[in-house]
């Protein structure tokens, strides 16, 4: 059950299929490594987002890939929506690029900023749930949220102009 959710957060953050497997393989080692010491202090759930978060960021650091996007993968994704004359298909082609365009954006964040803004938006964790994950207190936590979305708005105002 939680495996769907390890790698989804990872493949999200790291935005590279092979690295993401990567990634949830060593949690899932980590996991087994520790289930003898196990002492549930916290919940199983928050464990393992913890280690997701931390493999993930130390994996992008050490391979250096914060393009979320490759060149071509907006086009590719317009083109593959273009034929669709459905109604409503416009309406997706712009969401397509919106979406890559907050994508882009969110590559210029520091690490932890986005890590936090991932945490909350795309895994739907409550602030405390997230901010136990990225071992910060309470507040820190939501000083993150307001400087990683207010990182995000100017990049994405800077874009505008």
């Amino acid at each position: 059950a939680h495996g769907g959710c390890v790698h989804t957060l990872a493949q999200r953050y790291l935005q590279n299929r092979a690295d993401a497997e990567e990634v949830a393989q060593a949690v899932f080692l980590s996991l087994w490594n520790a289930a003898p010491k196990w002492k549930p202090q916290a919940q199983a759930r928050t464990w393992l987002y913890k280690v997701t978060v931390n493999k993930c960021i130390d994996r992008a650091r050490r391979a250096r890939r914060w393009n979320w996007l490759k060149p071509g993968d907006v086009a590719q994704a317009l083109e593959a929506t273009l034929p669709d004359p459905a109604p409503g298909a416009e309406q997706e082609i712009e969401q397509a690029g919106e979406l890559a365009r907050v994508r882009r954006a969110m590559t210029a964040l520091a690490p932890r900023q986005r890590m936090a803004l991932m945490l909350v938006a795309e895994q739907e964790l409550s602030g405390a749930d997230a901010a136990a994950i990225m071992e910060v207190s309470p507040g820190a936590f939501e000083q993150l949220l307001v400087r990683g979305r207010k990182a995000l708005r100017d990049r994405l105002e800077s874009e505008d102009e």
